[in-house]
Order: C-alpha cells, then structure tokens, then sequence
C-alpha cells in the first residue's frame, strides 16, 4: 500500500499494489511529482509507474524501457537568447555502471566529458560569439555522493539517486533518532536514496576511501566546480 501525499502533508491517495501490473508497490525507492501526476519507482530497480493525480494508473513500463526511450543518462544543452527563443540543442550520453543487484553508479569524470562536449557543440552550432554568452545554468539529478579529495579530485564513482545498498544505513540512522524526530529536524525520514545514508555506507565497507574525503557535493555542484570557484552550492539540496 502507497499513500501520497501533497506539499501540506495532505493524503490525496491511496495505491494499492494490486492496482499495478508489477505489484511492487510496496517497495517504492522514489517518487516525483509531475505536471500530470506522479512517477513512482520501486526499490528492486525493475518497474517506473505513472500515477495521475486522480490515483489511476496511467502507465506502467520496465526501467530498461523507459530508459531507453529517454536515451538514459544523458547531458542535455541548450543555447538560447534572452527572449527564450533556442539557437541549438546537443545531448551526449555516458555509463550507468552497476556493479551488484540494486547498486547505480556514475562517473563524476564521465559527467565532465559530457558536458564539455556539449556546451562546445552548442556554442559552435548556435554561431553566437563566446564573448556574448551572459550565463550558464544547470539542472540535475538529486541525492548523488561525489567525494572529492583535498585536491577537489574524484575519489570514487558516484552513489546516484536510485542507488539501494544503504538499507542497513537507514535502520541505524532510524535506531539514533525516531522517524517522527528526522521530519521534526529535517522534514525528511532517512531513505536510501538519499546522500547520508550512502556515506555512511562508504565509512563502513570503502574506509580506506572515507578517509580521503574532505569534499561531498552533489553532482551538479561537481560540474559547478570545473567553472568556478570555490564551488557553488544548491542551499535547498544541503
């Protein structure tokens, strides 16, 4: 059984995992809320189902389709004027790396690369003058754990979003402080999605590259950080 709930805290539904082809219902790693209604996705990194805001499930595909109908992961740019009128568009993909049952892993290195070749081919498709371009800004994935060095170097791939090793992390986290504390300090319960809980994972099997680590950013504040300095940061993400 799923209950979601909107913005105040106010159940709007209630899905049964008999109301999906998967039934997988009951083990949901994430959910966003869309223009239309819902994405759900489950813990075992099988099934995405649509859920409209009226509770009906709108449809219901694999991982391996959906992603390879979106041509997942990939870069996007986009070149544009100030009126929103777009010059040239480029996208470039890179590995989703998963290296045990339930386990997703990217690149901060691949990331790099990818971006890179994109701002080039949109700036040369778009013909704009480098010396006119006012800003550049981004938008990307959640929750993903890129360690940096002292250096601001790479130190292990990054644990994404989707990632569900972190279980037993969760359950210790939920043993220090009750659910209800975690919302009344944070407003979010401890998942594994989310980026402490995978930190903690790497301080208990990676110590060798815990103790490396004097950085954490997400993984847009990583592309961030090619560009400026020091990095910038997405305060409602820290």
């Amino acid at each position: 059984m799923l209950n979601i709930y909107d913005n105040n805290w106010n159940e709007v539904m209630t899905i049964s995992s008999t109301d999906t082809e998967s039934g997988m219902l009951e083990g949901v790693s994430a959910f966003e809320q869309t223009q239309n209604g819902w994405v759900i996705f489950d813990s075992w990194m099988e099934n995405v189902i649509f859920v409209g805001f009226d509770g009906a499930i709108l449809k219901e595909v694999s991982y391996e389709e959906l992603f390879g109908t979106l041509n997942w992961p990939y870069v996007n740019g986009t070149c544009m004027d100030e009126e929103g009128n777009v010059a040239a568009q480029a996208v470039r993909d890179y590995p989703l790396y998963q290296p045990d049952n339930g386990w997703a892993e990217q690149a901060p290195e691949d990331w790099q690369q990818a971006a890179l070749e994109t701002l080039k081919q949109v700036v040369e498709q778009s013909g704009v003058n480098r010396g006119d371009i006012q800003g550049i800004g981004l938008s990307g994935q959640m929750h993903g754990l890129v360690m940096l060095d002292e250096a601001g170097n790479p130190i292990r791939r990054s644990i994404i979003w989707c990632d569900q090793r972190s279980g037993q992390q969760v359950d210790e986290m939920l043993n220090l402080l009750p659910y209800e504390k975690w919302l009344e300090i944070t407003a979010n319960p401890p998942i594994a999605a989310w980026t402490a809980a995978k930190l903690l994972w790497v301080k208990r099997h990676e110590p060798e590259i815990y103790a490396k680590c004097r950085h954490i950013l997400l993984p847009k504040d990583y592309i961030c950080l090619l560009y400026t300095s020091p990095s910038p940061r997405d305060k409602r993400q820290s």
